[in-house]
């Protein structure tokens, strides 16, 4: 995950309680949590490659030291051709386990006016979707990698994922979390005078 979307909630909650993905192009689409054993079967797919180490030579006592070489041209274009695999992977597996399609089809306007038979359900409606109404998320990197973020943050919470979460609902309540130190750190049994 990028230091820019770490900073940034990438989902929100409606008041219906689901989750809409926070995408940079101002869409918000319905998203469902994925089981996190799914995430990491899709890691798990992809080997990632050993990094490399080289010898640093003590310099007068004939001797070296082994140590890790993260700059070595051909680790980074390995761990670069890596982690696009790992992100298309999860892409792929996010439009067609997290993303929900309305029911409606307003979003396929295009496909009815021009009498492309709209798909009833299953993955070629999945993508349907995605092409006529989220087509940033195939053609922009920024909008999917929110997308895939986003996804990940709702089923798989990271530290910086619950701070944030945490922040934005003191916000919403109004209340200091200095004031609630308790509660702020998720601690808060519910028991007055605990």
């Amino acid at each position: 995950m990028t230091e820019e979307l770490q900073e940034q909630l990438l989902f929100e909650r409606d008041d219906d309680g689901r989750f809409h993905a926070v995408l940079p192009s101002g869409k918000r689409p319905v998203i469902i949590p994925v089981l996190a054993d799914k995430i990491r079967r899709t890691y798990a797919a992809f080997e990632q490659p050993d990094m490399p180490q080289r010898v640093m030579e003590v310099p007068g006592a004939g001797m070296g030291q082994k140590i890790d070489d993260p700059n070595d041209p051909t680790y980074v274009r390995d761990l670069t051709t890596w982690y696009m695999g790992v992100q298309y992977a999860l892409f792929r597996r996010f439009v067609l386990d997290a993303l929900v399609v309305p029911e409606d089809n307003e979003w396929a306007w295009k496909m009815a006016d021009t009498g492309v038979a709209i798909p009833e359900n299953g993955p070629d409606r999945q993508w349907a979707y995605v092409e006529e109404s989220l087509e940033e998320l195939i053609t922009e990197g920024p909008e999917r990698n929110a997308f895939i973020e986003a996804v990940r943050m709702i089923s798989v919470p990271t530290e910086a994922g619950i701070r944030l979460a945490r922040r934005r609902f003191w916000d919403e309540m109004g209340v200091d979390p200095a004031d609630e130190p308790e509660a702020a750190e998720g601690n808060d049994t519910g028991e007055a005078g605990v």
